[in-house]
């Protein structure tokens, strides 16, 4: 809660995507689609795919940024895709 408050009081414009919540069930790529960047806040297996750095890469705007607070991405595979990493413990 904390965070999605200061992203939006920073104007951000937020999409929530968890496979495990019902309020934010939604397709993945919509979530994506358009987006500047990525908070990822949970280490479900659906992240974990080494495909989905392609997919998010094909849907975010140029210089996607990922911020991962759980570490499932490779920080040297996910700025060789082109992405801006930030890592929790792996920054």
């Amino acid at each position: 809660d904390v965070l999605f408050d200061k992203l939006m009081m920073a104007h951000a414009q937020v999409e929530i995507h968890d496979p495990y919540v019902k309020e934010y069930i939604q397709p993945l790529e919509k979530v994506l689609k358009g987006a500047q960047a990525i908070v990822l806040m949970a280490d479900h297996d659906q992240y974990k795919s080494p495909k989905l750095l392609k997919k998010f890469k094909l849907l975010m705007r140029s210089k996607p940024i990922i911020i991962d607070g759980r570490n499932v991405f490779d920080k040297a595979k996910a700025q060789k895709a082109g992405f801006v990493y930030k890592g929790i413990g792996n920054i």
